[in-house]
């Protein structure tokens, strides 16, 4: 399942965020000044696997679109599934 959020703001510099949302999930954690999307996208990669997690696009004159993808299934059949 995936949800996006989306404006039509000046956007932002989605390269740096991505990069960010990149970043291994024990530096994700561990860093106290964690933004909230990159703790949020860490712990959905823990939970679930690299397949899911938060994606981000931004475009300078038509805004930023953020899409949060997790499974379609409670956590627990995720567990029992690895």
């Amino acid at each position: 399942m995936t949800v996006f959020v989306e404006d039509n703001g000046t956007g932002m510099n989605a390269g740096e965020l991505n990069e960010r949302m990149s970043r291994s999930v024990t530096d994700a954690l561990a860093k106290s000044s964690s933004v909230g999307l990159d703790n949020i996208n860490a712990r959905l990669k823990l939970l679930y696997s690299d397949e899911y997690g938060v994606f981000a696009e931004s475009d300078a004159k038509t805004g930023s679109r953020v899409n949060m993808r997790v499974p379609a299934f409670p956590a627990e059949e995720a567990q029992n599934d690895q």
